[in-house]
């Protein structure tokens, strides 16, 4: 393993000094250890962002990203910054879920089983760091980036870097429990509500309080395909023909995403349409990395089409605020304010096909 803090000396020294990206488990301790960072919603975003960065200094940027991100960027990284285009130099720092040499979730299995193949057809040259003597040919890469103004990537795998240094329990200040508010939506829900998930700790507190508690309900979770859940949900609301209502549970990182599904939800939902967000200012699955941004969430889900607004902040006030939030009359955006702290031996969802199934039909 690799101490992340001598990885950062080591690019500083190749002149690599600006880091952006979206957070990833295998990027995390590096992510933890950046003095100056920037989290971006999603990979494209991060992309062009580091795209201004070096059109302002013509200094080479890292961009950090999990490989199921490539998707995300790969619009900027072909049809912006490769050779073909403004042939622009970029590093990409890129968490390898789904490595061969390790067991991984269902979801990341195509994704890394095609890694190297995928950089190969976008013409992007990549080393993969390992240890300390992955080093040289590490520098090797960097000074082709700049010399030839390229876009390269540096792969990393969830044992690339020593994490044992970082305090992996920092939490925000807010009392009420995301548990807390699954358990009460579920409690308070019928049978024939349909829910939709994100990605991370939402779906698979959502899945355990189910089993746990007994409550058997209609749940599509997303394992995968982060800031995607608002469309899943919104299109699957369109066309209900039964008109039961569409419950979308989503966190804060994945509403950043691609919050143009916000406005899309907005516009074209019908009056059933309930969106919870679960705000705990963390990235927090893949190393609860701070997540902090400042808005009116109720002029801005007004100005998108939504009819009704909730904000809870609190106890005290969550079984009344769900109970308006399920029976409320037109599309209702909920905004929740949770600890990043999640249930103790969390299961993961598993029976993808049952799941599927029983929601279908």
């Amino acid at each position: 393993m690799l101490d992340p803090k001598d990885f950062i000396k080591f690019l500083n020294k190749t002149g690599i000094n600006f880091f952006c990206g979206v957070p990833d488990s295998c990027v995390y301790p590096f992510v933890k250890n950046l003095k100056k960072n920037y989290v971006l919603a999603n990979e494209g975003t991060a992309v062009s962002f580091a795209t201004g960065y070096y059109l302002s200094t013509k200094k080479v940027p890292l961009i950090y990203l999990q490989n199921s991100g490539l998707g995300n960027a790969t619009d900027p990284i072909t049809n912006l910054i490769s050779k073909e285009i403004y042939n622009l130099p970029a590093i990409l720092l890129i968490g390898w879920r789904g490595h061969p040499k390790f067991k991984d979730e269902k979801q990341h299995i195509v994704q890394g089983k095609i890694l190297k193949k995928t950089l190969t057809s976008f013409g992007i040259k990549f080393q993969e760091l390992i240890n300390k003597k992955s080093l040289p040919k590490i520098k090797e890469l960097i000074k082709f980036s700049k010399k030839k103004s390229r876009v390269v990537a540096i792969l990393v795998n969830k044992k690339t870097f020593d994490d044992s240094k970082i305090i992996k329990k920092q939490y925000n200040s807010y009392n009420l429990k995301r548990s807390d508010v699954l358990l009460e939506l579920l409690s308070q829900s019928s049978k024939s509500d349909k829910f939709f998930s994100s990605v991370g700790y939402n779906s698979r507190e959502l899945y355990q309080l189910s089993i746990e508690k007994n409550i058997s309900r209609k749940i599509f979770y997303l394992i995968g395909a982060m800031g995607h859940t608002a469309a899943v949900a919104l299109g699957s609301n369109l066309f209900d023909k039964n008109n039961r209502n569409t419950i979308c549970v989503d966190g804060d990182g994945s509403f950043l995403m691609h919050m143009g599904s916000l406005v899309n939800s907005g516009n074209l939902s019908k009056k059933n349409f309930k969106y919870l967000m679960l705000k705990n200012d963390k990235h927090e699955s893949v190393g609860n990395i701070d997540l902090k941004f400042n808005m009116d969430f109720e002029k801005f889900s007004k100005a998108i089409g939504f009819k009704g607004f909730i904000l809870t902040k609190n106890k005290k006030n969550l079984k009344k605020d769900i109970k308006k939030f399920l029976n409320y009359k037109g599309s209702v955006f909920h905004v929740a304010y949770v600890k990043n702290k999640t249930l103790d031996n969390l299961l993961r969802v598993r029976n993808i096909n049952q799941i599927k199934e029983k929601f279908i039909f």
